[in-house]
């Protein structure tokens, strides 16, 4: 949110980080000082923070607050919690000051150059736990302290207080009031929600589908490489079988072939024996002849 005329000094409101939106944005002046307010949407047990902003000519200087210090080294954080009611009488003039309010006001200040150890009276202002239920039943969340927590110890300068120059007012109620009284929008009808839903799913599916059918061609294209090794590898073990037979094939025409030849070679000696034998009968008969 931004001052309207010299947008010198911005100002918001974070629930866990995330800046809320604003609704409703209305300039003002209260009592000579420019006040900007809107409506914010509270939400129960998450963490508040607040920036505030300066960028007139000069360095932007930025100021942030998400806990109150009790001590020096002891802070609780910022918070939206639910407002306990009650009819109790003691509690009908109680009401905390800027019920249902953030607010949060910009000051001109003179700063001494010297830091030091802070000095200050962190000894609480007393605020009601309960809140009578005549007075303002709208109000159902309320900005508190959750538990403590460990911290650096701080130094500071010393500043003097000069004049008040901006306010800014955030006003925050639950969602489902700011909606009925038509400050923020309602959430999107549930016939859209389901139709959005169901474009989601759809998309979903078909990517989902997209992805199922990449998945199977690439499943059928390793199965179809896997067959191909298969076939490649029982090719292999064929022409290895078919070498194998070959050079069995080749061993036995050698010894066939060394058979032969002894047989052979038999039959040549004994041929050759009876060559011989032949040879001496005919001279022994030729000599019987001549006597």
């Amino acid at each position: 949110m931004t001052a309207s005329t010299t947008d010198e000094f911005s100002a918001w409101v974070s629930i866990d980080g995330v800046r809320l939106p604003q609704y409703g944005v209305e300039t003002t002046v209260i009592k000579g000082v420019k006040t900007v307010s809107c409506w914010i949407a509270s939400e129960v047990d998450k963490m508040l923070g607040g920036t505030s902003t300066y960028s007139a000519n000069l360095i932007p200087d930025t100021a942030t607050r998400s806990a109150k210090h009790v001590s020096d080294t002891v802070a609780r954080p910022l918070m939206f919690s639910k407002t306990e009611f009650t009819d109790e009488d003691a509690y009908m003039n109680s009401n905390p000051h800027n019920l249902g309010e953030i607010v949060v006001e910009i000051w001109t200040t003179e700063i001494e150059p010297e830091l030091h150890t802070t000095v200050h009276d962190y000894s609480p202002k007393e605020q009601p736990t309960k809140i009578h239920e005549r007075t303002k039943k709208a109000i159902s969340h309320r900005a508190t302290f959750g538990d403590e927590f460990a911290t650096v110890h701080r130094k500071a300068s010393t500043c003097t207080d000069g004049r008040r120059v901006m306010n800014f007012i955030f006003k925050y109620r639950p969602r489902e009031y700011l909606q009925a009284e038509g400050i923020m929008p309602l959430d999107p009808k549930p016939a859209a929600r389901l139709h959005k839903r169901a474009a989601s799913a759809l998309e979903l599916s078909t990517s989902e589908d997209e992805e199922t059918g990449i998945q199977l061609r690439n499943e059928e294209v390793r199965l179809r490489q896997e067959e191909l090794r298969v076939q490649k590898e029982s090719l292999e073990v064929q022409k290895r079988e078919a070498r194998i037979r070959k050079e069995e094939l080749r061993i036995q025409a050698e010894e066939l072939k060394i058979q032969l030849d002894a047989v052979k070679a038999k039959s040549q000696r004994k041929k050759a024996k009876l060559e011989s034998l032949e040879a001496k009968l005919q001279v022994k008969t030729e000599i019987i002849d001549l006597t």
